[in-house]
């Protein structure tokens, strides 16, 4: 589980860096005094780790999540597309309003960013799925091995 872990919060991390950092060079971030810029980091008006410790806080609640379904979707990919678009409600939907009614700012971009932000989600969320089938994740259902056997109380 820990190398799951691990590993998960690498993979998440750094498709969550290249995609922000995509966005922001492609120029995709609306226009709202470079709230969502990556701009501002690479300015040192906001610290690096400030953006790391935002990015490190989405993949957790992702891998969080991701862990709590494990194993209930009917087709291998189905997990992870699941837990994206539960974690992207927060990230999408809430951040939209949260923007669009604190600051006034117009909702069309930011709606806009926030599909972008679905689609990077849906793709860490296959990643975790295929990350967790080669670290050998068990998934909920599979029968326990014979040593960890909480039936019988004794370890075989």
């Amino acid at each position: 589980m820990f190398r799951f872990i691990a590993s998960g919060l690498l993979v998440v991390v750094s498709l969550l860096a290249l995609f922000a950092s995509v966005a922001d060079w492609l120029d995709l971030a609306p226009r709202a005094g470079a709230v969502l810029s990556l701009r501002l980091v690479l300015a040192g008006l906001v610290a690096w780790r400030l953006a790391l410790g935002t990015w490190l806080l989405e993949a957790m609640g992702l891998i969080a999540i991701f862990l709590l379904i494990r194993g209930r979707g009917g087709a291998w990919w189905l997990d992870g597309v699941v837990a994206g678009c539960l974690a992207w409600i927060f990230r999408g939907p809430m951040l939209v309003i949260t923007i669009v009614v604190a600051t006034g700012q117009p909702q069309g971009p930011w709606w806009r960013m926030s599909l972008a932000w679905l689609m990077i989600y849906v793709c860490c969320g296959i990643a975790l799925t295929i990350l967790a089938a080669r670290s050998g994740l068990a998934k909920r259902g599979d029968p326990q091995p014979a040593y960890a056997s909480a039936e019988s109380g004794r370890v075989d």
